[in-house]
């Protein structure tokens, strides 16, 4: 049979990030995205069913966030900017959108925009 279908493709998604607990991996797709990157999120059912059952916490699933093949350099790129910049303590804050974004979060969770860098200045 044409082993060609099993080759790479640049559509095929890659997982490029693991997290336990869905709110940090919508943070992430949501600032790919801002980033003109399509990102998704998978495996948010199971983590729910682990972690009714208490082994959530223990690292047995995680939430993961895929992008495209020919995404994965500069999504990870991007990703890689995040830890430095999550290093800083960002206060609770509301965004030009009008959403209230809670304390920690430098990304809009409505509409991808980031914690504004002036603000951080004063």
């Amino acid at each position: 049979y044409d082993m060609a279908i099993f080759q790479s493709r640049e559509d095929d998604l890659i997982r490029i990030a693991t997290y336990q607990h869905p709110c940090d991996a919508h943070s992430i797709r949501i600032l790919l995205e801002s980033h003109g990157i399509q990102a998704t999120v998978s495996g948010e059912e199971s983590n729910a069913v682990f972690g009714a059952v208490g082994l959530g916490d223990a690292g047995l699933v995680g939430v993961e966030v895929l992008v495209k093949r020919a995404d994965v350099a500069q999504a990870e790129l991007i990703i890689d900017e995040v830890p430095a910049a999550s290093e800083a303590i960002i206060p609770p804050w509301t965004c030009d959108c009008g959403e209230d974004v809670d304390e920690g979060f430098s990304v809009c969770w409505s509409c991808g925009k980031s914690y504004p860098e002036e603000a951080e200045q004063n």
